[in-house]
């Protein structure tokens, strides 16, 4: 399972990478309004994986990632949605919401 942690950003400033990534969703998010307005749904029409939002993620185990220096993600790694963790001490790990999936720690 391959699953990266977000690049961390500095002090609230917006790196270019992610001004880019904020604009390509942006523009993203207009086309997949224009295309729900059609009647299509969005990411049909290339047939690419649409990504969970945090909301559609299911519910952090109550003792994952629950320790002073550790910061939770909810997200989906390999298109599986789950929990990815990390802390300060430099590991990380991610917790899947489908309990037939092992969690994978680094």
């Amino acid at each position: 399972m391959v699953c990266e942690p977000n690049p961390a950003s500095t002090e609230g400033a917006e790196t270019e990478t992610e001004a880019a990534a904020s604009a390509e969703q942006g523009e993203q998010g207009e086309q997949g309004r224009a295309g729900k307005e059609s009647g299509e749904q969005r990411g049909e029409e290339e047939g690419k994986h649409v990504p969970l939002t945090a909301d559609e993620i299911c519910e952090r185990p109550k003792t994952w990632c629950d320790y002073a220096g550790a910061t939770n993600e909810p997200r989906e790694c390999d298109n599986i949605p789950g929990h990815f963790c990390r802390d300060i001490y430099g590991k990380s790990g991610f917790w899947p919401c489908d309990e037939k999936v092992s969690p994978g720690s680094g």
